[in-house]
């Protein structure tokens, strides 16, 4: 990998990371339109590092908040006895599904779930469930003047349990883990700020522990040369960067706006996708593992007409003769006789080319005159002494 993929990629993991709109998916989708090689699960995990390191300074504030009432939970006697405690709790315990997921679906996630055509169906799918929350919370905020519950403290345990479990489904690249995370905990009665903080809180300790599983697993694959090991450097600060900059800007965008214009962009992303696949557009394909896979050609060139065979007196004769001869088998009697007659009477026959030779056939000698030796005369057409 170059230093600008490594650039590109790790602009494209700081921007959608955390925006709705699934940032391996599109790890996957850049790499394909500018034609390179898939990045691979192993490097998408790991470029998430400088994503986690952005998180945790943005929300550096929520995160001091939650170390300081676990410890004073601990000194109290009362480990769950502060708010701050019972929702470390649940960030626990959301993470335990995606833990046990991602390790027994391990391959399937590194591969088949990497496939263009699963992509596009995952994005379909998630797009489908985050206009059902913005509809849920619509309804909700005609009836009871607010669109939910706020603030991290309203965190219940069963929306903990659920934003968990839905945090599986961001195995399957474009389904978004904040996508689904966001939409659920607004399907489960929390407003969109809320929702969002507490989905960032939860992708924590599930994205440290992919990056590291995944670096060691893979460190062969990823850090196997120096080159690797800068180009994945130099996309972890850029993802870092441009990560820090987004989850800023997102939290403050869904204080007052709401989720359909990252609805409307995946809806023409999966169309786009849709397209190409139905075209046979050239998208590279992956195997999962960095392997480059091409789509066969919609009319592939033919395979060239098989020559026949030369004819055995052009081969080299099993008798020894050199390539071009005659075969020496002895000709029948018959044969003998006509050219027999013929050199007798020195009457000559009409040329008769042989194609590849270059002889012509004038009398019972021909083979001669092309370098062979003749077929022998006949005893029947040999005159007695």
């Amino acid at each position: 990998m170059s230093i600008l993929e490594a650039i590109v990629l790790g602009v494209v993991q700081g921007l959608t990371e955390f925006l709705p709109v699934s940032s391996t998916a599109h790890l996957r989708i850049v790499p394909a339109l500018l034609g390179w090689n898939d990045p691979g699960a192993a490097y998408s995990a790991v470029l998430q590092t400088g994503t986690l390191a952005a998180v945790c300074l943005a929300l550096r504030h929520d995160i001091a908040a939650l170390l300081g009432g676990c410890l004073a939970a601990v000194r109290s006697g009362r480990p769950f006895g502060t708010p701050e405690s019972r929702l470390s709790l649940l960030i626990v315990l959301g993470t335990v599904p995606i833990v046990a997921a991602g390790l027994a679906f391990k391959d399937l996630i590194r591969g088949e779930a990497r496939r263009l055509d699963v992509v596009t169906a995952a994005l379909v799918a998630a797009t489908a469930l985050m206009a059902i929350a913005e509809l849920a919370s619509l309804r909700r905020q005609r009836q009871t003047g607010r669109p939910g519950r706020h603030g991290l403290a309203e965190v219940r345990f069963g929306d903990g349990l659920v934003m968990g479990l839905a945090q599986c489904l961001a195995l399957v690249p474009g389904t978004s883990r904040s996508g689904v995370t966001i939409s659920t905990g607004m399907l489960a009665g929390l407003d969109r700020p809320t929702a969002a903080r507490f989905s960032f809180l939860l992708s924590l300790p599930a994205v440290a522990a992919a990056a590291l599983l995944e670096a060691w697993q893979q460190r062969e694959e990823i850090l196997g040369s120096g080159p690797q090991v800068t180009a994945l450097i130099v996309g972890t600060v850029v993802a870092g960067i441009v990560g820090y900059a987004s989850v800023r800007w997102l939290l403050r965008m869904l204080t007052g706006h709401t989720l359909w214009p990252f609805i409307i962009y995946r809806l023409g992303l999966a169309a786009l996708l849709t397209w190409s696949l139905a075209a046979g557009w050239p998208l590279p394909r992956s195997d999962g593992d960095g392997v480059e896979l091409r789509p066969c050609p919609q009319n592939p060139p033919p395979r060239p007409t098989p020559q026949p065979p030369l004819p055995r007196w052009l081969s080299a004769d099993p008798g020894g003769g050199a390539a071009g001869s005659m075969p020496s088998r002895r000709p029948s009697s018959s044969a003998a006789v006509r050219a027999g007659s013929a050199a007798g009477t020195g009457s000559s026959t009409s040329p008769r080319t042989f194609a590849g030779t270059g002889c012509s056939r004038r009398s019972a000698g021909w083979p001669r005159a092309c370098g062979g030796p003749g077929p022998p005369r006949s005893p029947a057409s040999q005159s007695p002494p």
